[in-house]
Parts: structure tokens; C-alpha cells; sequence
């Protein structure tokens, strides 16, 4: 059940982030189609410093145990058991970055966020 709320949480904050880049590239677009005397003043220059077009990726990394955890892998906090986590992180980080479309930008490309979510590697 724990893993059904984190990946809900997962999906609801990438699409209010992307929301939100959404806003800051749109703001920017439309500030720079507006005449300059209406960006005086303290309300303009703060949607200035804030309207920006940004690229990100984002690479969602879930957890899968090699081997099946107990009710307790919540509460266990071994040495060991946090090395495999590390060590899992590691490897899907290792092979998400082996995939091209994780750091290429597409073309014509100035703004938006790109989600990027592997499969269960079963090989």
C-alpha cells in the first residue's frame, strides 16, 4: 500500500512541477511581446526574475528488491540493508543514464520537462 501512495506522490509533484515550468516559460514568451514601459515598476521585475524557459529531466527511479522484503523493511535500517539500496539506486542510475534520450535535448527544444520511467529490468 506504502508503494501505491509513494508513487501517487511521485506522479502528482512531476505534474505540478511541470506545471509550473509550464507558467514560468509562458510568462516568459508574453513578457517579451509586451512593450517595455509596462515592465517598470516592482509587480513587473518580479515576474522578470521569475519567467525563465528551462529544460529538465527527470528520471524516476523506483526501488524493486532483488529479493521479497517482510512487513518490516520499513522500519529496517541495517548497514546491510541500506548498502543493497544504495547499490540498487546506483546500477538503475547507471543504466537510465546508458539511455540516450535521458541527456539529449530535442530539437527546437527551449522549455518543458521530460519524465522519463524504466520498466522492471527482467533481464
Amino acid at each position: 500500500m506504502k508503494e501505491i501512495l509513494n508513487s501517487s506522490r511521485t506522479i502528482y509533484r512531476t505534474e505540478g512541477y511541470k506545471e509550473i515550468n509550464h507558467l514560468y516559460a509562458t510568462l516568459f514568451r508574453f513578457l517579451g511581446q509586451i512593450p517595455e514601459e509596462l515592465k517598470r515598476g516592482e509587480d513587473a521585475e518580479f515576474l522578470m526574475s521569475v519567467a525563465r524557459r528551462s529544460v529538465h529531466h527527470l528520471v524516476n527511479l523506483v526501488y524493486r528488491p532483488t529479493s521479497p522484503e517482510g512487513a518490516s523493511k520499513d522500519d529496517e535500517f541495517s548497514r546491510r540493508s541500506i548498502e543493497d539500496r544504495w547499490l540498487a539506486g546506483y546500477r538503475d542510475t547507471v543504466q537510465a543514464l546508458r539511455n540516450p534520450g535521458v541527456l539529449e535535448r530535442a530539437a527546437g527544444c527551449d522549455a518543458g520537462i521530460f519524465v522519463f520511467d524504466f520498466p522492471k529490468n527482467d533481464g
